[in-house]
């Protein structure tokens, strides 16, 4: 939960903007900076974030997408958008975002999904953390850094996602830590 949330909202030749918008949750302040577009003939959004703490469930609920985690997803960066419909906004995404999760969860079903049916994990394996930064661009989002470490796996990466095609271009090396001895692979 958020508390001590305050936000300066102005309205102004068809422009939204909520600048700061500011709260603390678990600690951490947080600002961010909203501005919503309607004037000319395409809605334009920009946000920044620096950072914001939020619910993995809530990012997953809104984006219509899996719980491959649980936990609380730390953003950073600033993006821009424009369009009528949400493939038009996801094609025109211009910025940059970092994400992280510290001290979250991740399902076995995940994990096979990214490395392979061999993983041998049933149930939730804690994750200390995961971290990742992207530009977005031209309906990409490319990962220059994927990283996720937990008890008995290693992960690092980088690659591709196609915002519109959710097609995947991943390049990872994970190294499997199986009691004294470890194992990796690309």
């Amino acid at each position: 939960g958020w508390n001590t949330v305050a936000a300066h909202i102005s309205v102004q030749n068809a422009r939204l903007t909520l600048d700061p918008l500011t709260a603390e949750s678990e600690g951490i302040a947080q600002s961010a900076r909203i501005a919503y577009d309607v004037s000319g003939p395409e809605p334009h959004i920009d946000v920044a974030a620096r950072p914001v703490l939020l619910p993995l469930a809530a990012v997953k609920q809104a984006m219509g997408t899996p719980a491959l985690m649980q936990g609380t997803l730390t953003l950073v960066g600033s993006v821009t958008a424009q369009g009528g419909n949400a493939a038009a906004v996801r094609q025109s995404l211009v910025g940059h975002v970092g994400a992280s999760v510290v001290g979250g969860e991740i399902g076995g079903a995940a994990l096979r999904t990214l490395l392979g049916p061999q993983v041998p994990l049933k149930g939730k394996m804690p994750v200390r953390c995961f971290g990742t930064h992207m530009q977005l661009a031209d309906g990409t989002a490319t990962f220059d850094l994927i990283g996720l470490e937990s008890d008995f796996l290693s992960l690092h990466g980088h690659g591709t996602v196609g915002l519109n095609t959710q097609v995947l271009d991943l390049h990872l090396s994970p190294r499997l830590a199986l009691g004294g001895a470890s194992a990796g692979s690309d």
